[in-house]
């Protein structure tokens, strides 16, 4: 499965050159995405948002430690409602900004 980046009439880049420039919000937005609505492995949120295994070992004790992410059962990560919540006003803030889908891979 390929992923399409949008960049409003310029050429899009390859999927690496986009993920090579997102913010650390953009990547623990994509883990939480990865996690809403269903409980996940870490190969899952590897691969879903777009980690190497460093990322992984960064991000997510840092969003176990900030009450984002929980752990499930055994290798099951699932997102809290502090996670939804933090999602939500990411969300919310690239609608003010206007950065809506600019730069947000998507299928």
């Amino acid at each position: 499965m390929l992923a399409k980046v949008s960049m409003n009439n310029q050429e899009a880049p390859t999927t690496q050159q986009h993920i090579r420039n997102r913010s650390r919000l953009d990547v623990i937005a994509a883990i939480l995405r990865e996690v809403t609505g269903r409980d996940a492995t870490k190969t899952r949120i590897m691969y879903g948002a777009f980690l190497s295994s460093t990322q992984m070992r960064e991000y997510v004790p840092f969003l176990l430690n900030n009450g984002l992410l929980t752990k499930a059962e055994q290798s099951f990560y699932k997102i809290t409602e502090k996670g939804t919540h933090f999602l939500m006003l990411c969300d919310q803030l690239n609608n003010m900004i206007g950065d809506k889908g600019k730069y947000r891979v998507y299928e």
